[in-house]
């Protein structure tokens, strides 16, 4: 699950330092990602700690409810709330003269 997360990072930051190369609105899709990545990390850490603390409090069946409507319910809102008002900001792409017929 960290390794995964780990990737995802690693690709954020390869856009994110390419970043002037895009358009302005595509900037703002790698920022909503830039602003989802470390929402996404809270997520990953609330079940690390409980694979390696073991402690029941962290556990997503029979744990808290408060850690888990801080670490996992919340973020995954903010995560939700930042993508859909990126999407609803963001103009349609164009339609490409192309048809998918003639790709093949």
């Amino acid at each position: 699950m960290a390794l995964i997360f780990l990737y995802t990072a690693g690709v954020f930051v390869y856009f994110w330092l390419h970043r002037r190369q895009y358009a302005q609105e595509e900037r703002w899709l790698v920022m909503c990602v830039g602003v989802c990545v470390p929402l996404l990390l809270v997520r990953v850490l609330y079940s690390v700690v409980f694979i390696i603390t073991a402690d029941m409090t962290w556990n997503a069946v029979k744990g808290s409810p408060t850690p888990y409507l801080l670490m996992t319910m919340l973020p995954e809102v903010a995560f939700i709330a930042a993508c859909t008002f990126t999407i609803r900001n963001t103009s349609p792409m164009a339609k490409n003269s192309q048809s998918s017929t003639d790709l093949v």
